[in-house]
């Protein structure tokens, strides 16, 4: 009888890239949607009523073209109960977490204003 051994599998496995690029530390003012891609944009208005939403660079790319740069994207933005501009903008790495979530950690976030 012939035993099965992990020798057969070559070791050690190849390096895989991330697909996320790092997090940036300055605000990429110049980068594409499509480099954005896998972030998300978090947008607050004075006024309020709306609190703070979360809106994937994805979604943005997708209405706006995946060529637009985030210079681009905020400059548009306006609020749609006031009309006015977002008075919070931050990039953050994910939808997921913050406070009330339950063993969540806090998602990393880089404020642009």
């Amino acid at each position: 009888m012939r035993r099965h051994t992990l020798l057969a599998i070559p070791f050690p496995y190849p390096d895989i890239p991330n697909p996320m690029p790092p997090f940036p530390a300055a605000p990429p003012m110049e980068a594409t949607a499509a480099e954005l891609a896998g972030w998300w944009l978090e947008v607050g208005c004075s006024c309020g009523a709306g609190g703070r939403k979360l809106l994937p660079f994805r979604m943005l790319a997708a209405q706006r073209g995946w060529d637009t740069t985030l210079r681009s994207i905020v400059s548009r933005l306006r609020c749609n109960d006031c009309g006015a501009r977002p008075k919070v903008l931050a990039v953050v790495e994910s939808a997921s977490g913050g406070p009330g979530r339950h063993n969540a950690s806090d998602p990393k976030r880089l404020v642009i204003r």
